[in-house]
This record gives C-alpha cells, sequence and structure tokens, in this order.
C-alpha cells in the first residue's frame, strides 16, 4: 500500500500556482487584497533558505512567489500567515532528497 502511495505521488505532475483565499482580506492601499496567488519558487527565492526554516523565512518565499512586497506581512493576520507557509511546503514537498540521482 505505501509503495502503491509513493507510485502515484511520483506521477503526480508538480504544482505550478496555487491561489490562497485570505481569512482576513488586508487593506493595502487603495486595494483590499482577498486572494494571493503563489506561483513555483525559483532558485533564487529559496537560495537563502535555513535548513530548519522559521515562519519568517516562508513568510518571505511566500509574499516573493505572490510577486508581493515583504511588507505585507505586517499587515497579515497569522493564519494567512500559517496557511502561506503551508502552501509554500507544498511546493517544495515533491523535491528530491539529498543523494537522489538525476537521470540525464
Amino acid at each position: 500500500m505505501v509503495n502503491e502511495q509513493a507510485k502515484n505521488k511520483s506521477k503526480t505532475k508538480p504544482l505550478n500556482s496555487i491561489t490562497l483565499k485570505l481569512m482576513y482580506p488586508i487593506e493595502w492601499g487603495s486595494e483590499t487584497i482577498d486572494e494571493l496567488t503563489l506561483f513555483r519558487p525559483t532558485a533564487h527565492d529559496i537560495e537563502h533558505l535555513p535548513e530548519k526554516p522559521k515562519m519568517g523565512d516562508l513568510t518571505r518565499i511566500g509574499l516573493a512567489c505572490a510577486k508581493q512586497p515583504y511588507a505585507l506581512a505586517k499587515k497579515m493576520d497569522a493564519a494567512d500567515a500559517v496557511e502561506l507557509a503551508a502552501k509554500v511546503g507544498d511546493f517544495l514537498e515533491g523535491s528530491r532528497g539529498t543523494g537522489d540521482i538525476v537521470s540525464s
């Protein structure tokens, strides 16, 4: 059963974008932001990601992937920030582990 789940997971197409509907919309200038569309992070987005990332690290990456300034984090509700961090994790979840062989 576990091997079957692993096979199915490896066949799953990687996510290219995720839309996060905010539970608590953010007033930003003259607009209200009620959702964020995150695109897959690039190597540049995660180049300073520590081995054990903290909430701020994942929020920074999430906002970069949503093409939003990090200053938005100051107005973001904590529940939405936690969900944003989880969405970043969804992108990174399918990454190869250390030592995995890449075929060319």
